[in-house]
């Protein structure tokens, strides 16, 4: 599966460009350009908290502060506080020339237009200070940073207005099999319906792509090749579900080649999801799923996601896999990699995974009962409860 991997990271050349849009526009979008912070944040010292600002004497004690005006977030206090004098001020609020603590509204006594505090204040407290959050010149986001609300948020704190992002990934998906019906449609007999499309569908539109949903595509060669060099065309990548077998009705290899495509990767040694198959069409990225619906989300969480997060121009992964205990026993062929579903919780400290149901390729309620997956490798050959496994949520899977 690594060496899969490398392949194409080494043969699919990363799309080319990048485009400026507004801050408002960047939902999901991949930066291409660093940003760096032309101001500090905050600009200014300011305060912390609601409360009163002052020059700490040397001995910390506020006794008979005058009162002697106030300061709220966006109008400044004008002029400066002198000693043993103080200001009403607001959080958020610049701190005015001459104080250097702010003491909080819930500790402070105010009789007749005076100030005294009975606890001990310590210097400095309660006071943002400028460059606190960033200095000017900070990277703020490097290059490859997918844009959603906290990033969005951190620019838009720094003033930014626009941005240089790569272009959008724009993703072709349809499936194959004489015998799949469109949900919704007659089901005529020895038919089933597709959920694959749905599901791939919904997933690359999670991560942001530009998806256009190719429908179902006849197991016939002509009929695949037509459809793979149409969506080619027009798309970056593309994105199909089973005939990746070697059965009498699995074509896709063949129309591949048939409309100028290259076969890169074969058969994967996964479980589920062997026969997965990655190729090409002139700059065009062809990931050919398997037809089982649990093998076709499996090798797409864990070799498609990859492949697609740097064609989008999104920063390598590099998050471990965490461990988590084992709750259940599990038995499997030596140089296979293994991905079981399951869901957390369980156990006397609720951290163990158990199996979320049947583990067959096909069994699509385990999938939806199931919370992530964990990841056996070649060298595994049984699990036993108890036993660490390296475990990863659908959640982090999608978004590391």
């Amino acid at each position: 599966m690594d060496a899969a991997l490398a392949l194409l990271r080494a043969c699919i050349p990363q799309p080319s460009g990048s485009e400026m849009v507004p801050l408002t526009a960047a939902q999901d979008r991949i930066l291409a350009q660093a940003v760096v912070a032309t101001a500090p944040l905050p600009s200014q010292d300011n305060s912390a908290m609601d409360g009163f600002a002052l020059a700490l004497p040397q001995d910390g004690v506020v006794a008979g502060f005058s009162l002697v005006g106030q300061a709220l977030a966006g109008t400044r206090f004008v002029g400066a506080v002198g000693a043993y004098e103080c200001i009403r001020i607001a959080t958020g609020a610049s701190l005015p020339a001459g104080c250097d603590t702010v003491v909080p509204r819930e500790q402070a006594t105010l009789h007749d237009g005076r100030l005294s505090v009975a606890d001990t204040i310590e210097r400095g407290a309660n006071i943002r200070r400028c460059g606190e959050d960033f200095a000017a010149g900070a990277v703020l986001l490097a290059a490859g940073t997918r844009l959603q609300a906290f990033p969005l948020g951190l620019l838009a704190a720094a003033g930014v207005a626009h941005l240089c992002v790569r272009p959008g990934l724009r993703v072709a998906i349809f499936s194959t099999g004489n015998e799949l019906c469109a949900t919704g449609d007659p089901l005529a007999p020895g038919q089933i319906f597709d959920a694959n499309r749905l599901m791939l569908t919904s997933l690359c539109g999670q991560l942001g792509y530009q998806v256009t949903d190719f429908g179902i595509v006849p197991d016939a060669p002509q009929n695949l090749a037509a459809a793979l060099a149409q969506a080619a065309r027009e798309h970056d990548v593309v994105i199909s579900s089973a005939g990746t077998s070697q059965g009498e009705g699995d074509h896709l290899a063949a129309a591949l080649r048939a409309c100028g495509g290259e076969v890169l990767v074969s058969g994967c040694a996964i479980k589920p999801g062997k026969p997965v198959l990655f190729g090409s069409i002139d700059t065009t990225a062809v990931i050919a799923l398997p037809g089982n619906p649990v093998a076709a989300v499996t090798t797409f969480l864990v070799l498609a996601l990859p492949l697609l997060r740097r064609l989008a121009g999104q920063a390598e992964e590099a998050a471990p896999w965490c461990q988590s205990r084992s709750a259940f026993s599990h038995s499997k062929k030596a140089g296979v990699r293994e991905y079981l579903r399951v869901r957390r919780g369980v156990g006397d400290d609720g951290c163990a995974v158990e199996k979320a149901g049947p583990q067959g390729s096909a069994m699509l309620s385990a999938l939806a009962a199931s919370e992530g997956l964990v990841c056996l490798d070649e060298t595994v050959t049984a699990v036993t409860p108890g036993m660490l496994l390296p475990y990863r949520s659908y959640a982090e899977l999608m978004w590391a």
